[in-house]
């Protein structure tokens, strides 16, 4: 529908912005009494023809303002649907990044789950192991921040 008054538009719009063109248009009555007319006179120099004037008329300046006020119309909706489908896409970028975050924090959870000790670097670069209860509040930890990752994104969808 979008696309069929947008034709309409641009075909009004080229129909008025061509310049107005009087060609010369001949008429007469053949021997049977038929009227004719044709841009050409008639070949016989038994039938007169007579010229006659046609002006087109010059464009309506009401139908070239609602012309311009279709089109303005059509290209606001365009500019609107495309703002939506945009807040769409970034809706739904948000919530894949969410999502990976929130299988990343899970997966860290998993981790920690299966492990009997967990090393990291200590801020000389020495490896330190820890186990027992320093593994107990990293489980915790990971736990706390899958759940409040998670939560995150499942609040962001309703």
């Amino acid at each position: 529908m979008t696309c069929r008054v947008l034709l309409f538009a641009a075909c009004a719009g080229l129909l008025l912005s061509l310049p107005a063109r009087a060609d010369t248009v001949y008429r007469w009555v053949d021997a049977q009494g038929h009227v004719h007319y044709s841009q050409t006179p008639p070949a016989s120099s038994m039938a007169k023809a007579k010229a006659v004037d046609i002006t087109p008329p010059t464009p309506d300046q009401t139908s070239a303002a609602q012309t311009r006020d279709m089109e303005q119309a059509v290209n606001d909706r365009q500019q609107a649907q495309q703002a939506l489908a945009e807040k769409a896409q970034q809706v739904a970028d948000k919530q894949a990044q969410q999502q990976k975050a929130c299988e990343a924090a899970r997966q860290r959870v998993q981790t920690y789950e299966q492990a009997h000790r967990v090393a990291h670097k200590d801020k000389d670069g020495n490896l330190v192991y820890s186990s027992g209860d320093d593994l107990v509040k990293l489980r915790q930890q990971a736990q706390e921040q899958a759940d409040k990752i998670c939560a995150g994104g499942e609040s962001n969808r309703h």
